[in-house]
């Protein structure tokens, strides 16, 4: 991998507010200024993003515990979703111990 570059960036008053709407539109942990412009400019070129950092992983298994709710009527989309959350808990706990962080149970 290349050395990172530094550059300086200003932005019009309009376009730091659709910068940062877009970062709040990002669930946790949200992205720094400099990372959503990565991103953005990662989308745009078609360049190849870094692996998830330990904190992304951890975050997006949470939401996919929580788009995966345990209530409601039995059925078959009922137990994947179960059988989802109850994988991705797993996972949680797993990626919470390599953080070094105490894991909590889930309801």
């Amino acid at each position: 991998m290349d050395d990172p570059v530094s550059i300086g960036l200003r932005l019009p008053a309009a376009q730091a507010r659709s910068l940062d709407a877009w970062i709040a539109a990002h669930p946790e942990p949200c992205p720094t200024r400099s990372e959503a412009i990565r991103r953005l400019l990662e989308s745009a070129l078609g360049t190849q993003r870094p692996p998830e950092s330990l904190d992304q992983k951890i975050a997006r298994t949470k939401r996919t515990i929580a788009n995966n709710p345990l209530e409601g009527e039995p059925s078959a989309a009922q137990g994947m979703a179960t059988l989802r959350r109850g994988l991705a808990e797993t996972k949680l706990r797993s990626l919470k111990a390599r953080n070094g962080a105490k894991p909590k149970a889930t309801k």
